[in-house]
């Protein structure tokens, strides 16, 4: 999550919603786990982790979006995004993705199906938590790095947010750079999200 947020800031934009970008990223990436329980784990994991990324960009977009085409001030909007996440996964949870099991019993916990297996987060020390989601996150810390401070597209967004009129009068579509900074926040808050459930709570 952290590294999210430090795309938006470099790009002039306060993310204070990466709570429900991680929660859209949980149910995306549980769901396709869910849904594709067959597949081996070298494909399962893969994708079960880029459908949480997905899932988090698509709602990191929506305050891109509406800061960049409509002057929405970001922190009211992902706060707000927060909350209608929150309700999107209590609904989810306790309908349609809601364990039958739950059903059956009665109890009502919020909470789906067993992730497969095969989808899986490997533990790195038999025992404890720590599992092979922390690669991940030392490989993104890189890419991030490479990404901001050793590619043109890097220096265009961290351009427009030191000063967007200054980014703007060179020739940087300083709008384009917010929503790619909201795509990319909400993309690592997903992967953040997909990471936790596949690797500690299944």
């Amino acid at each position: 999550i952290a590294l999210g947020i430090a795309i938006s800031f470099r790009s002039g934009i306060l993310n204070i919603g990466a709570e429900g970008h991680m929660l859209v990223g949980i149910l995306a990436s549980s769901a396709t786990a869910i849904a594709l329980p067959g597949l081996p784990k070298y494909i399962l994991v893969p994708l079960a982790i880029l459908a949480g990324a997905a899932g988090g960009a698509a709602w990191g977009g929506i305050a891109g979006a509406l800061k960049a085409r409509m002057g929405v001030n970001e922190i009211l909007s992902t706060v707000m995004l927060n909350y209608i996440a929150a309700q999107l996964y209590t609904f989810l949870l306790r309908g349609p993705m809601m364990d039958p099991e739950e059903l059956v019993t009665g109890s009502g916990t919020p909470q789906s199906v067993r992730i497969p297996r095969a989808a899986w987060l490997d533990r790195l020390l038999p025992g404890t938590r720590l599992h092979s989601g922390v690669l991940v996150a030392l490989a993104l810390a890189v890419l991030v790095f490479i990404l901001l401070w050793r590619t043109t597209a890097g220096f265009r967004m961290r351009a427009a947010g030191a000063e967007a009129k200054a980014a703007r009068y060179a020739g940087i579509r300083v709008e384009r750079c917010l929503i790619t900074a909201m795509l990319l926040s909400g993309a690592f808050a997903g992967i953040a999200g997909a990471v936790e459930i596949l690797g500690v709570h299944r």
